[in-house]
């Protein structure tokens, strides 16, 4: 298995699943066999895979079922209280901290907090019972990671070298190509994935060739009503904006640009 492999839900004790956001883009989720901290376990999720699994990144109710079927109680998430008292998501884009609103008023916890509550508590555990429950962070317990079948390169190249690199890590087993998206929804977690890009777009599949767009393994763009019809002289290539501008910035096939492959199974 890769050491780094939203999004569909794969599990595997070690112990795993796949979620798929999309057909081009699967999330796998893992469980290692041994129990950690709070603390550790992300260590452990950041070394091996990408990160410890958070609302943001694959779908919790199913995560939540998944356990019940494996008879496994409770696990570590990325849930933590802040410094301010606020409970937060722990921050993918970075690596580092906490983001987004206080979630200490959702319904999902399986006993309310008082808002702004000191607690000797401050992590956050999903239950077999789709709850989330504060614990004592030093306690060792289950605790599930997340990987994907992406491959970021900031290397820049063209767009044309950039699919021959994505395509030249091929084995037996894996093919590799520019990211394919079948729709814009897994655009945030892209985004996500790209934030420390060097440069401000990153080549995907997306190509404009013989008065059609299409995607660089030959899947169909569903989208082909918010790109344009007839693109500027050279601007035939996608990319996506790591800042959130536009879906879709269409320029110059020849710049270049950090870039994202995917892997599918020889097969699939």
């Amino acid at each position: 298995m890769e050491k780094k492999s939203s999004p569909g839900l794969i599990l595997c004790c070690f112990l795993a699943t796949v979620f798929h956001l999309e057909a081009k883009l699967e999330i796998t989720v893992y469980m290692p066999g041994n129990e950690k901290s709070w603390d550790d376990a992300r260590q452990y999720c950041q070394y091996n895979y990408i990160d410890m699994v958070s609302s943001n990144t694959v779908n919790l109710d199913d995560l939540a079922d998944w356990l019940e079927k494996k008879k496994v109680n409770d696990v570590w998430i990325g849930l933590h209280q802040d410094l301010d008292l606020a409970w937060r998501w722990i921050d993918v884009r970075t690596g580092v901290g906490l983001t987004g609103d206080d979630v200490s008023q959702s319904n999902k916890w399986l006993q309310q907090l008082v808002v702004g509550q000191v607690l000797n508590a401050k992590c956050g555990t999903l239950t077999k019972t789709n709850n989330w429950e504060n614990k004592v962070c030093s306690s060792e317990r289950p605790f599930v990671c997340y990987g994907d079948n992406l491959l970021f390169i900031t290397e820049k190249k063209t767009w044309e070298d950039a699919l021959n690199h994505c395509r030249s890590l091929s084995t037996s087993y894996f093919k590799y190509d520019l990211l394919s998206l079948s729709t814009s929804q897994s655009l945030g977690y892209i985004r996500d994935r790209i934030y420390k890009a060097t440069t401000d777009q990153v080549w995907t599949g997306l190509r404009f060739l013989g008065e059609d767009w299409f995607w660089s393994d030959g899947s169909t763009v569903n989208q082909q009503e918010m790109l344009p019809k007839c693109p500027a002289q050279w601007k035939f290539c996608g990319a996506v904006s790591k800042n959130g501008i536009d879906e879709w910035m269409i320029v110059d096939c020849s710049e270049r640009k950090n870039f994202i492959c995917s892997r599918t199974t020889v097969g699939d």
